[in-house]
């Protein structure tokens, strides 16, 4: 009894040190509260769950939301109630976030609290695989985790981030400009795009240094390359494979609706810009075929 008592004392304590600080962290009192007796009072139950150990790490715009769902339908792979936990992001980005303050104050593990004897414990944040950072921290986490790295045309890919710009509003600049303009713009990397490159819902022109980074930290053994194309056009048969790659029986699960869908109004560009685009991007292109084994300069250059 005297022990429950000092750990109440030491709450209280600790809430009227964090209200005070309360307006520089942008945190959310209650979650605060509730990581502070997951952490004093529920310390042992939360080292009983087991450690995620499946992650889709990006690359956004790919297609991440249509696989996390699908994943999230067979019965031995479960995900938190949030599909972006962000846990191991850079600096730990997602704390000062005030809306989902609350969610990123609890403990990692206890998010996975319903977890009863599945095989996998998913982790879908695609952000991870931009800073080198993050991958270490899973890697420390659990050294043999399976990772998924999804890839799509750059080219669809800008036109996607372009579009979901302007449903959001994220750059409201983005309006006074047409598509076209905006490539260009990543071509020459001035105007607009040079503003709004490092935004949440932006772009990173060059893959191959953070899907380099995956495959120098983790076994390639435990990474699965997928492409969002080959997931489009034969659902079932790339969804198979995935699962032989881990170790998992196929279930009938749907694989028919598409997550997060893009409002994509006209996706056409002259032949002169994808031309200058795709001779930009054939050097990284390279760099991950040779990672991969995948032919991606060929089938990209004809789609």
């Amino acid at each position: 009894m005297y022990k429950v008592g000092i750990k109440f004392i030491t709450m209280f304590k600790l809430i009227q040190i964090f209200k005070r600080y309360q307006r520089n962290l942008r945190l959310e009192t209650w979650g605060f509260i509730q990581y502070l007796y997951l952490l004093l009072f529920k310390k042992s139950k939360i080292a009983s769950i087991a450690k995620s150990n499946l992650f889709i790490v990006g690359l956004p715009k790919c297609g991440t939301s249509s696989l996390h769902t699908y994943l999230c339908q067979h019965t031995e792979i479960m995900s938190a109630k949030d599909k972006e936990l962000a846990h191991f992001s850079y600096k730990y980005t997602a704390l000062v976030n005030r809306k989902l303050g609350m969610r990123y104050w609890l403990n990692y593990r206890y998010a996975f609290k319903k977890h009863i004897n599945e095989t996998y414990l998913l982790d879908t944040t695609p952000n991870y695989i931009y800073h080198r950072e993050s991958l270490l921290k899973i890697h420390q986490h659990n050294k043999h985790a399976k990772i998924i790295i999804l890839f799509r045309n750059p080219l669809q890919r800008i036109i996607s981030s372009y579009y979901q710009k302007l449903k959001y509003r994220r750059q409201k600049e983005l309006e006074q400009i047409s598509l076209e303009d905006y490539v260009i713009q990543i071509i020459n990397n001035t105007g607009l795009y040079n503003d709004c490159a490092s935004h949440i819902f932006g772009y990173r022109l060059y893959s191959s240094p953070y899907i380099k980074a995956v495959y120098q930290i983790f076994d390639k053994e435990n990474i699965y390359f997928m492409r969002l194309e080959v997931l489009a056009k034969e659902p079932q048969n790339a969804f198979n494979q995935l699962l032989g790659f881990l170790n998992l029986e196929m279930e009938n699960i749907a694989l028919t609706e598409i997550h997060n869908k893009g409002d994509i109004k006209n996706n056409s560009l002259s032949q002169s810009t994808e031309k200058k685009l795709f001779e930009l991007l054939t050097p990284d292109l390279q760099i991950i075929e040779a990672l991969t084994g995948e032919h991606l300069l060929n089938d990209y250059r004809h789609q």
